[in-house]
């Protein structure tokens, strides 16, 4: 859970600015953990996927990360949005739909010795896999 905290110092006559004082009249915002400091990055379209997905007639996704959990070129709050974005629902997140096409996006280094729908700049891709055959949108 990220713990988000601030100080703001005011004229307090026992407190020195220097090592391990915040400076005074400043806000110092702290993070527990993964704060990112820059903006989106877009690796691979997966937004394009998703939308072909969608004109396929697929109505919900579902995720699986066989990757390094670290790495967040691929996590879901971000599949979410994009999800959101090209019409989708998302399993396991959004109110079940009956009778739904749902299509698995995976996520790994190489997956059934096929050429994945779209690679991420790690390297890694994403594969798309309906019932029990995977094959990328047209």
């Amino acid at each position: 859970m990220e713990v988000l905290l601030y100080s703001a110092w005011l004229h307090h006559s026992a407190l020195h600015e220097g090592e391990g004082v915040p400076p005074r009249d400043r806000v110092v915002v702290y993070s527990s953990l993964d704060y990112l400091v820059s903006g989106p990055l877009q690796s691979g379209d997966v937004l394009g996927l998703m939308r072909r997905l969608h004109a396929d007639g697929v109505d919900r996704i579902a995720s699986e990360d066989s990757g390094d959990v670290n790495d967040h070129m691929y996590e879901t709050v971000g599949l979410l949005a994009l999800a959101h974005a090209a019409g989708l629902s998302f399993e396991g997140v959004d109110p079940p739909q009956e009778g739904a096409r749902v299509a698995q996006l995976i996520r790994a280094s190489a997956y059934d010795g096929s050429s994945p729908c779209t690679r991420l700049f790690n390297g890694t891709g994403v594969w798309v896999r309906i019932g029990d055959r995977t094959a990328c949108p047209r």
